[in-house]
């Protein structure tokens, strides 16, 4: 949840470190598997300043790959200058409910802003680049993901799944954290050489909440 006793914050509040060990504690077994591909070492915690819904000042974390904590830090700054306003981040382990596969739609129920969790893309056998510390998803039930088949992720986000609607029926901070493309938060990302889910698989599903650099481009 949101820190609301964090009222001195700054922009350059913002800072990166080793994954402390209680929090490691908190990843073994949830976003942190036995079979991982990475190891703690390969990864770095990340504190970031963002405004919330009620656009207070609050100190979010991210777990991302040490090879991208300096941009992604950078992004979110940027993101903060912006007054972009996110709902909550919180490491994807908090939403644990007991089983593992679980966690991160429970975290997209709850429009929760996550980066690294060892998984396989949803409905694929597939390692999905989350698993690297090279994913990140954004507000995810403004900006749900969309199958093929057009089923809905999560479910609570199916009224903001038409990207071509008008929606009266919405509040105004829902409508700022929506993400288009070619709008401030999709060129921020882009300018650090990310890619966008709402666009990279057009014709197949789209993933609005999404970012990603993936190692080697072929």
């Amino acid at each position: 949840m949101c820190d609301q006793n964090f009222v001195n914050i700054t922009r350059k509040s913002g800072k990166y470190e080793m994954i402390p060990k209680e929090i490691m504690k908190l990843m073994k077994g949830k976003s942190m598997p036995e079979n991982s591909i990475v190891s703690y070492d390969d990864l770095s915690y990340l504190s970031v300043p963002y405004y919330d819904f009620s656009f207070k000042i609050c100190l979010g974390h991210l777990i991302i790959s040490k090879e991208l904590k300096n941009e992604v830090l950078e992004i979110f700054l940027k993101l903060y200058d912006l007054k972009y306003p996110i709902e909550r981040i919180e490491l994807i382990d908090y939403f644990y409910n007991g089983k593992a596969e679980d966690l991160d739609l429970e975290s997209m129920r709850h429009n929760n802003t996550s980066a690294f969790c060892c998984r396989k893309v949803s409905g694929t056998e597939r390692i999905s680049n989350h698993s690297l510390g090279r994913a990140i998803d954004i507000n995810p039930k403004i900006n749900p993901y969309i199958s093929e088949t057009g089923t809905v992720l999560p479910e609570n986000g199916l009224k903001f799944s038409d990207r071509g609607l008008t929606y009266p029926d919405i509040s105004e901070v829902e409508e700022k954290a929506m993400i288009h493309k070619g709008d401030k938060v999709y060129d921020i990302f882009k300018s650090y050489g990310w890619d966008w889910g709402g666009e990279i698989w057009q014709g197949r599903y789209y993933d609005y909440h999404h970012f990603q650099k993936i190692k080697y481009k072929s």
